[in-house]
């Protein structure tokens, strides 16, 4: 199918949705299944929108979407705060969103200006298809993201949207080949038919010079027991508008790659031994351990993070293999490193200065 022309069709299915949904009209036919709205109507702070315009700033997200699938499905879209009350809950973690938030993140940054985008979709493949019976799958997706304002908006905006299309992809795309074809006889809205893609990003650290964003998300896999997720980290440093990686955080050489190695060990220990964090990773008792590993700098590069007021915030998905503290990490809770333990290692003209200054 052609993107453009796709596009163009989602846009328009889109608002004729919002607006037979918001209407209180009924959206309902053989192509449409009718969504939950009680996460719009018993919330206060969110916002309604049914504009076009609106709609078309989204066009990526939803192309992403509907890449695959026929022009059939119900979506929503309103506005929230960046500061809503967190409401992501992955079963992997054995503790509660309020727990995960208030120990590595605090509250997501209070800054007014930061829109986020919340939209629902209940997409299906065309379920009157030749493959339909035997292959056919349908998807719940649910995606908020942030939207900044002031200073390289667009820049960092585009980025925003660029990164929540390609998780939702690659989400599909792996759900797809996976699911295979083993559901003969099974009713179209059989559970073993649905794919669920959970999508909550959110701005730890907004101020005049950095701009942060984590993008995490709980996924289910048609016919899976279990099934992997998917994550993103993007950070701007605003006063040129340039996303920048861990390793611009400090001062270049090994001596800083060691001690963020040592640290991390350390941080993971103390948490550990408080109760508060897993141990997926093994105990590493030795603060040393890494060091007989090979130095390879360009793992800072890949590796995903994010910026509070007081900590850098190390993430990962799978087994944490992509990082130089691989084993110090763990998938179900992010490891919180405050500044203070690294200040003599961060390279004081890098983007550390928009932190220090505060």
């Amino acid at each position: 199918m052609n993107l453009k022309s796709a596009t163009a069709g989602i846009v328009l299915i889109v608002g004729i949705v919002l607006v037979a949904l918001f209407n209180n009209s009924d959206p309902e036919s053989d192509e449409f299944y009718h969504l939950d709205s009680s996460w719009i109507t018993e919330n206060p702070r969110i916002e309604v929108l049914g504009q076009k315009g609106t709609i078309d700033d989204e066009t990526i997200v939803f192309a992403a979407i509907f890449q695959t699938l026929p022009l059939e499905g119900n979506c929503q879209i309103a506005t929230s705060l960046n500061n809503e009350p967190r409401t992501f809950y992955n079963p992997d973690y054995s503790y509660s969103p309020d727990y995960i938030y208030g120990l590595t993140w605090g509250l997501p940054d209070d800054d007014s200006s930061i829109k986020k985008i919340n939209i629902e979709c209940d997409v299906t493949e065309d379920t009157k298809g030749a493959d339909w019976d035997e292959c056919g799958n349908y998807f719940e997706i649910s995606v908020k993201y942030p939207l900044k304002s002031g200073a390289h908006a667009d820049t960092v905006n585009s980025q925003i949207r660029e990164s929540v299309s390609t998780l939702v992809s690659n989400y599909l795309t792996h759900a797809n080949e996976r699911g295979g074809c083993s559901f003969s006889s099974l009713p179209d809205r059989s559970y073993s038919r649905l794919g669920e893609l959970t999508l909550d990003a959110f701005v730890p650290l907004a101020n005049d010079g950095i701009f942060s964003v984590h993008l995490e998300t709980m996924a289910h896999d048609p016919g899976a027991n279990t099934s992997q997720n998917y994550l993103d980290t993007l950070n701007f440093d605003i006063s040129t508008g340039q996303r920048f990686t861990l390793a611009d955080m400090f001062y270049p050489g090994e001596e800083s790659y060691r001690a963020l190695q040592r640290t991390a060990v350390a941080e993971a220990q103390y948490l550990l031994l408080k109760g508060l964090r897993g141990g997926f990773g093994g105990n590493i008792p030795d603060v040393h351990f890494f060091e007989k590993d090979e130095y390879r700098p360009e793992l800072l590069e890949k590796q995903e993070f994010a910026l509070t007021e007081d900590a850098i915030v190390l993430d990962c998905t799978k087994y944490c293999g992509v990082s130089p503290v691989a084993h110090a990490l763990d998938r179900k809770i992010p490891l919180e490193i405050p500044y203070s333990r690294l200040k003599h290692f961060f390279d004081p003209d890098g983007p550390f200065r928009h932190i220090s200054k505060n």
